[in-house]
C-alpha cells in the first residue's frame, strides 16, 4: 500500500533530518562570512536556531546583474517569493477580492524587486559560496553595500 511505504521513507527522512539541518546552518553561515559587510540581509530571531532556506540578499538596483554574474558561474538565485501580493494578477485583476491596504507596501515592492535568495542546501559546496562572493565582488555598489532600501542599515 502507498501509504505504508510513503510512511516508510518518511520516517527514514525524519532520521536524516538533524544533519540536513545542520548543514543548511553551516552553508547560511558560510554564506554570511563572506558577504555579510557587503550585502543587507535577514537576522535570525534572538534565541533561535533557525534551518535556513536560503541566504537573502538585498541587491539594491544590482539584482539583475548579479544573478546574471552567478547565473554564468553556474550558480542558481531565486527572486524572493514575497512581496506586495497587490500586485499579483490574482488579486490585482480579479475585482471580486476585496482587500485594504493599511500603510504603505514599500517594503514589499523593494523585497520583491531586488532581493534574491541563495540557496543552502547541503549541495552547495564551497567552491560555490567563493565564487559567489568572486562575482558580487565584480558588481560596483556605491558604500561597499548596494543600493538598499530606505529602512536599512549600513555599518
Amino acid at each position: 500500500f502507498p501509504v505504508t511505504i510513503d510512511s516508510a521513507l518518511g520516517i527514514n527522512q525524519l532520521k536524516k533530518l538533524p544533519d540536513f539541518n545542520e548543514a543548511r546552518r553551516l552553508n547560511w553561515n558560510k554564506y554570511h562570512s563572506v558577504l555579510k559587510d557587503k550585502f543587507n540581509y535577514q537576522h535570525k530571531q534572538r534565541d533561535s536556531e533557525p534551518s535556513w532556506f536560503g541566504y537573502a540578499l538585498d541587491c539594491g538596483r544590482h539584482r539583475r546583474e548579479i544573478v546574471k554574474l552567478l547565473s554564468d558561474k553556474g550558480i542558481q538565485t531565486r527572486m524572493m517569493f514575497a512581496g506586495n501580493i497587490t500586485h499579483q494578477p490574482c488579486i490585482a485583476n480579479d475585482i471580486k477580492i476585496k482587500y485594504e491596504v493599511k500603510e504603505s507596501l514599500t517594503n514589499t515592492d523593494i523585497i520583491a524587486s531586488q532581493y534574491i535568495w541563495l540557496g543552502v542546501a547541503p549541495s552547495v559546496s564551497q567552491d560555490q559560496i567563493r565564487e559567489t562572493a568572486e562575482a558580487e565582488a565584480e558588481v560596483e555598489k556605491p558604500n561597499g553595500r548596494g543600493e538598499t532600501s530606505k529602512n536599512s542599515t549600513s555599518s
